[in-house]
């Protein structure tokens, strides 16, 4: 789910290839000056989506509105520019690239208290690049003397947030690694779990099954004898139902509907 590694490669193969066509370049320079510019100011959106993906700090739509206007207003006003307009075109974009690293550097110095490493890390990058942009600007106007570290200042920028991308990966993966073991080790205790549930099924099943053979076999001995007492009557032996004989069968009957309120409560016990 995170896109940050996605915009960071889009951003440094646009600097690939900017870097590419100004050390070797080939055909129309004047096609190329305006190729590079605007890769240029391609690599700023890429820039700004990355870093705020980065910071887990979703971008604001209107400051993404606003950088989209400003970059297709450079694409188009030096895709259309002469030769000598593109000079101009050229410093004003460096006035809103510095004034935009600014705006970096307050959002990634308002990260700090989060997730330290990587915040410390992602601050010193934007400011080093500030820093260097500054110098650049400095040297371009001949303000001051020496050679631009503006280059200088992306390759740390794309080395440290490189590396804290990596961090950030490798800590991705030791945490599903983790979180594995973890969950092998719950579906182990689940299934260990089961399994003695199933073997307490087992043992209740079979106690019920002994339980209601039983039942069967004793519910058999009143039947029993209450069939032969009405048999003797039907036949003839015994002519007279006397007390004995009635108390027997009361008493007979009295045991079945005890082992049928036994069943009865079985029931009951299983179907909650």
């Amino acid at each position: 789910d995170d896109s940050a590694p996605l915009y960071f490669s889009v951003y440094c193969w646009i600097l690939i290839i900017a870097s590419v066509v100004t050390i070797f370049p080939f055909g129309n320079w004047q096609i190329l000056l305006k190729a590079v510019c605007i890769l240029n100011y391609i690599s700023i959106l890429f820039l700004h989506l990355y870093l705020h993906t980065y910071m887990r700090q979703p971008s604001n739509q209107v400051s993404t509105n606003v950088i989209y206007i400003i970059i297709g207003f450079f694409i188009i006003m030096t895709f259309l520019a002469s030769t000598s307009q593109l000079n101009v075109i050229f410093k004003i974009s460096n006035i809103f690239a510095l004034i935009y690293f600014f705006y970096l550097c307050i959002k990634s110095f308002q990260q700090l208290d989060k997730r330290k490493n990587q915040s410390i890390g992602n601050f010193i990058s934007i400011l080093l690049l500030t820093v260097c942009n500054i110098q650049h600007l400095l040297v371009h106007y001949e303000l001051i003397d020496g050679e631009s570290l503006n280059a200088l200042g992306v390759f740390i920028f794309l080395t440290i947030h490189s590396v804290l991308l990596t961090n950030r990966f490798l800590f991705a993966y030791s945490e599903s690694i983790v979180m594995k073991q973890v969950l092998q080790e719950k579906v182990k205790e689940r299934t260990n779990e089961l399994e003695v549930a199933n073997q307490e099924l087992r043992r209740i099943e079979a106690e019920k099954r002994v339980l209601i053979s039983n039942v069967c076999h004793d519910l058999a001995n009143p039947i029993t004898t209450i069939n032969l007492v009405l048999k003797g009557a039907v036949d003839g032996e015994i002519t007279t139902l006397n007390k004995q004989y009635i108390n027997l069968m009361y008493n007979q009957s009295q045991i079945m509907r005890s082992m049928l309120e036994d069943l009865r409560q079985l029931n009951l016990l299983e179907s909650n």
